[in-house]
């Protein structure tokens, strides 16, 4: 996209939650602090500096000394009495020139949660985060949320006035049975305080007298439910099981508080919870397409929500006032939790990277072999996701929350096809682009077959003609849901 084309684009645009428009003809806006620290605290973001937004269309008002403008930003922004931290490159900020005007262009990249919060004027409390398109001072929860989240351990906080009354041992004997079952043993004989310690739940308060305290983990792993809402007062997990697509009522609950169930911790609601998801995954009948042998469908699915389950209990901020949730419904499973995963969605689905802020339940799970240091998980579901041609996966991060959803149905399924639209598709899902000739050849479909059926997936727009002719060349859409799952694929290949 050249200049012209990229500036028009910009004017018919709108401010929304990434996009911020500030006139700054003759200087360096007030509020623009104000929006490098929301986006910075949020999802990072654009901010267009000589326009002014209009309806219908924004006004190039224009900067009268770009350069100035430039420098003035990097000046500030190394200024720790105007912001505690400088996020930006020179790459981050262009000058742009259009109908004899300037603009200036600054890409606000969003701070890693060990930079969270970014602040101005060496005030904690000028702290801002995005909201659609507005900047809003973020509250006292949100700010202790930010510090809190910048650590990997939060979840080591010795807890004072805390002792084995208030762990449930029949967790703790759920737990073993768990562990020597594994490759780690531990001798049950040694008593539950003597365990607690080997496991790190228990550790030594150095700064008093070497007295051994609970952690934070520990208590919400093993706690009894009263005594972990002592400490963590909206401690809440959710599970739901719905059979309609309307979600108007569930069919099977479990939730921390209920009579049914008044006890649970982590681990209880962990294993409680797996179990079910474990039996509602239907099998499938599918045949690898090299070896003709039958896939093990219910097993991998069953793998890919167990990892995207612990990967919830791991990251979750349990100071939140909102609950864990996961949610089992017809086409697919989700998974919500309080508090962003410190990976971006394509380092998750890469593997490889491992970060969490709970260091201790993340070890726990480890010991069992319900989660691995490698930061494995997303790949393993990605790799599930691409073996069983199923809808991508998907990851929705927010400054405070993620969630991620697995499909439990296939791409293709999910399209209404004819059987010739459908085996067309299952080809392009692999081969990304082709022409009318090799579709031709590798499906056997007759001219009149393959004309009918392109010109059908065009029109719905699942396929691209690049021109006319012999040349002519049929794209995924690039658009579409499953196109978008097949870049992915593809993009993850290439790492591998």
């Amino acid at each position: 996209m050249n200049d012209d084309s990229f500036v028009k684009e910009i004017l018919n645009s709108k401010e929304d939650i990434h996009l911020e428009f500030k006139k700054s003809k003759t200087g360096l806006s007030r509020s623009f602090w104000e929006t490098y620290s929301s986006f910075a605290n949020t999802d990072g973001g654009i901010v267009v500096l000589g326009i002014e937004e209009n309806n219908p269309k924004n006004n190039i008002v224009g900067v009268d000394k770009p350069e100035v403008i430039k420098n003035t930003i990097f000046k500030e922004a190394n200024n720790k009495d105007v912001v505690n931290i400088n996020l930006l490159m020179d790459s981050d900020v262009l000058i742009k020139n259009y109908t004899g005007k300037s603009i200036v262009i600054v890409h606000v990249p969003e701070a890693s949660p060990d930079q969270k919060p970014v602040f101005l004027k060496n005030k904690i409390d000028n702290t801002y985060i995005r909201r659609g398109e507005c900047d809003q001072k973020a509250d006292s929860d949100t700010i202790k949320y930010f510090m809190m989240y910048s650590h990997s351990d939060i979840d080591s906080q010795l807890l004072n006035n805390y002792d084995m009354s208030d762990i449930d041992t029949n967790t703790i004997d759920l737990y073993l049975s768990e562990l020597n079952s594994s490759v780690t043993r531990i001798d049950s004989s040694k008593g539950y305080k003597n365990i607690l310690i080997e496991l790190g739940v228990l550790r030594k308060d150095r700064t008093e007298n070497n007295k051994y305290k609970l952690t934070a983990g520990g208590l919400l792993f093993f706690g009894k439910y009263n005594s972990i809402r002592d400490r963590f007062p909206h401690f809440q997990l959710d599970y739901y099981r719905y059979t309609s697509d309307t979600k108007l009522r569930w069919t099977d609950k479990v939730s921390t508080g209920d009579m049914e169930y008044p006890n649970l911790n982590l681990f209880s609601f962990y294993k409680i919870v797996l179990d079910k998801l474990t039996v509602t995954t239907e099998d499938r009948f599918m045949l690898d397409d090299n070896e003709q042998r039958r896939l093990p469908f219910r097993s991998d699915l069953r793998e890919a929500v167990r990892e995207a389950f612990v990967n919830t209990l791991m990251h979750a901020y349990y100071d939140s006032d909102r609950a864990i949730k996961i949610e089992d419904c017809i086409d697919y499973y989700s998974f919500f939790n309080p508090g962003a995963m410190k990976v971006t969605e394509e380092e998750f689905f890469k593997g490889g990277i491992s970060k969490t802020s709970n260091e201790v339940i993340a070890t726990l799970f480890r010991r069992i072999g319900a989660s691995e240091k490698s930061g494995s998980g997303g790949k393993k579901i990605a790799d599930i996701a691409m073996k069983y041609k199923l809808r991508w996966p998907e990851v929705k991060l927010e400054y405070n929350n993620t969630t991620i959803k697995l499909w439990k149905e296939d791409l293709i399924s999910t399209l209404d096809l004819t059987p010739e639209e459908q085996h067309v598709m299952e080809y392009m899902m692999q081969a990304l682009v082709a022409t009318k000739s090799e579709i031709m050849k590798k499906l056997a479909l007759t001219q009149y077959q393959a004309r009918v059926v392109l010109e059908s997936l065009v029109k719905r727009k699942l396929l691209t003609l690049t021109s006319e002719g012999r040349s002519s060349k049929y794209l995924l859409n690039m658009n579409s849901q499953n196109a978008l799952a097949a870049m992915k694929r593809t993009i993850l290949k290439i790492f591998d």
